[in-house]
């Protein structure tokens, strides 16, 4: 698996890749090379294409089949182009179609349900509100939520800078509930931690579970999301990304310009946004009764 770690370090050191995008690769290399034990100078197309069926009879989605293409493809690439490799198999293969779905979004009532579920008696309830409405506030990523900081909040403007994939620095406008829960989160948990644990941690967000002012994971986050929505009665099957797609949904709905989605999202390619330009139920049917003629009186 040597040859993993050198493709690894390389896209660590000359690409910038960030850690979670490094461990996705990881992963997906690891788990193909052990599955083909070949050496890598004898690894065939049909190999690769048995690897990437066997993964869909193990029920891979077809945007995870399409991320291992990827990877395996960017791999061989560069073996061959380090001459580890006498060739590169994957040069004339065509990436797998992918199946485009909708993202599960919430509606405005069932977005209020959520960040009313929080229970504000509990102190440590308020970092969950406030985390609840900063995710759907600005659209961001859990990667991006945990990894904000205390100087990343202009409490008097109202911005909040994030660093987004590739090291791509943003500033995201965030309204004056998020701001308030922020602030009462702050004082009522982070400021009384720091004191008595005598560091100065640069987290915004602890976790409630350590013994320190350790930063919170996505894992934590990801099940507070699901727990709150459970209490909420929620039924739909939703996660962090949620939030996020309703965020852009809603904005979209109430004609928001898909470049300030766009922007506000950090997607490098606005065909990324494009997918939040689709059309509700209530959308067409509203359109429906409107157009139709036959809705109209002969």
């Amino acid at each position: 698996m040597q040859e993993v770690q050198t493709y690894l370090d390389y896209l660590s050191v000359e690409k910038g890749l960030s850690e979670n995008t490094l461990a996705s690769y990881e992963y997906d290399l690891m788990r193909y090379r052990q599955s083909v034990v070949k050496p890598l100078a004898q690894i065939t197309r049909k190999d690769i294409w048995n690897f990437l069926i066997a993964q869909k009879e193990r029920g891979a989605a077809s945007t995870s089949i399409a991320r291992y293409f990827s990877a395996i493809k960017m791999f061989h690439r560069f073996l061959a182009m380090e001459r580890i490799i006498p060739r590169d198999e994957t040069c004339i293969m065509e990436a797998p179609r992918v199946e485009k779905k909708l993202p599960e979004v919430l509606t405005i009532e069932e977005t209020l349900q959520l960040l009313k579920a929080p229970n504000k008696r509990f102190k440590w309830q308020y970092r969950d509100a406030a985390i609840l409405e900063l995710l759907y506030a600005t659209g961001m990523r859990v990667s991006e939520m945990i990894n904000l900081k205390m100087d990343d909040i202009n409490f008097e403007t109202g911005w909040i800078k994030v660093m987004g994939k590739g090291n791509k620095e943003r500033f995201i406008p965030v309204h004056d509930r998020a701001i308030a829960l922020c602030k009462r989160y702050i004082v009522l948990l982070r400021e009384p931690i720091q004191q008595r644990n005598k560091t100065t941690q640069p987290w915004l967000f602890f976790s409630q579970q350590s013994a320190i002012d350790a930063r919170l994971t996505r894992q934590a986050v990801r099940d507070m999301v699901r727990r709150y929505a459970s209490k909420a009665g929620i039924k739909k099957n939703i996660g962090v990304h949620t939030l996020r797609h309703s965020c852009a949904t809603h904005l979209l709905e109430r004609g928001a310009d898909l470049r300030i989605i766009q922007e506000l999202l950090g997607h490098a390619d606005i065909s990324s946004t494009e997918v939040y330009t689709h059309i509700s139920p209530e959308q067409l049917k509203a359109a429906h009764s409107k157009y139709h003629p036959s809705n109209s009186t002969y």
